[in-house]
């Protein structure tokens, strides 16, 4: 975990030390399908979401020869904001994906978000009336027909986590937090409504909501275990979306551009194939798709990858979150 925190680190230093002169007023080069081709001997990335447009940026301002190849018809992956409202003047901006900014004490993000002069505000997400308090919040039980305060799941919520330690002990390391979530409640004596209410707080509550994952298949080993940041919680007003194309306002992106093929050798670089026939060639390719691209096999890789890189791929898995937005 250290490491990654420290490769994260590295990573976006790279990016805001070498930018220099560059502001995000500029626009990244996007190309239709059949303009120029990619630099020879290159480096070549596919995906054009936050981890894609970071390499990219950090190796062009590294002064590496890049193009960005991205399948979608947009750049920022499940970073992405949309502009609703009938026009400029009146729109309002939202995130269809990422949308939260916690903690801004050392988060890279916030780094990111400073050197492109996003405007991002506190918020406080159960701060839903204009007096600042929960009150307005509640949850509906539809069992007995009644609405509970939503600080009753929050407690029972708060209470897990504080006790995954003992329950991790109590348990063995292929338990998931299902099985923990069962082993709190009975070494709580909780049954009837607060049962139920407690097993809602855990499974929906806390993991679906946070994870996009049911209980039954998540970790309880690992649940809770991932880095957190001090400073609250922010938005951005203007849309996450910002941050991705000031990424990327230095670079070659090619849009609408399907990667069906990457043949690679240790001797003579990459050759990636796209599905219009095109080939791109370049010394070395980046791959970050989404997970679930890799396991449609979607690409083909020659000569196929590892074993243990598509087993890990076969084992890992990955959720779910909808968002639904009104406007009246």
């Amino acid at each position: 975990m250290h490491s990654q925190s420290k490769f994260r680190e590295t990573l976006v230093t790279l990016i805001l030390i070498t930018f220099g002169a560059v502001t995000h007023h500029t626009h990244a080069r996007l190309h239709s399908k059949r303009e120029e081709e990619a630099p020879e001997n290159g480096i070549i990335i596919i995906g054009a979401g936050i981890a894609g447009l970071s390499a990219a940026r950090a190796l062009h301002e590294a002064g590496e020869a890049v193009v960005v190849l991205e399948a979608k018809n947009y750049m920022g992956g499940r970073m992405r904001s949309i502009s609703l409202g009938d026009s400029v003047d009146d729109a309002t901006i939202f995130d269809s994906g990422a949308a939260w900014l916690d903690g801004i004490y050392g988060n890279q993000m916030a780094q990111l978000a400073r050197f492109f002069s996003v405007e991002y505000v506190s918020y406080d997400v159960w701060s839903l009336n204009e007096e600042g308090d929960d009150g307005n919040v509640v949850a509906y039980d539809a069992v007995t027909d009644t609405n509970i305060d939503v600080s009753t799941l929050q407690y029972y919520a708060l209470y897990f986590t504080e006790s995954v330690d003992n329950l991790r002990w109590s348990l063995n390391k292929d338990a998931s937090v299902a099985d923990g979530a069962e082993l709190y409640i009975k070494n709580n004596w909780l049954s009837g409504d607060q049962a139920r209410y407690a097993w809602y707080a855990i499974d929906q509550f806390l993991v679906e909501a946070y994870y996009s994952g049911t209980s039954a298949s998540m970790s309880l080993e690992y649940l809770w275990t991932e880095e957190e940041f001090e400073g609250g919680s922010y938005v951005f007003p203007g849309g996450y979306g910002q941050i991705t194309d000031g990424l990327a306002s230095t670079l070659d992106v090619r849009l609408e551009t399907v990667v069906d093929r990457i043949t690679y050798t240790d001797d003579n670089g990459v050759t990636v194939r796209t599905s219009d026939g095109r080939e791109f060639s370049g010394s070395k390719v980046i791959v970050t798709v989404p997970l679930g691209v890799l396991k449609s096999n979607d690409i083909e890789f020659v000569p196929e990858l590892p074993t243990d890189v598509k087993g890990a791929i076969d084992r890992l898995g990955f959720g779910t979150h909808e968002k639904v937005i009104m406007t009246f």
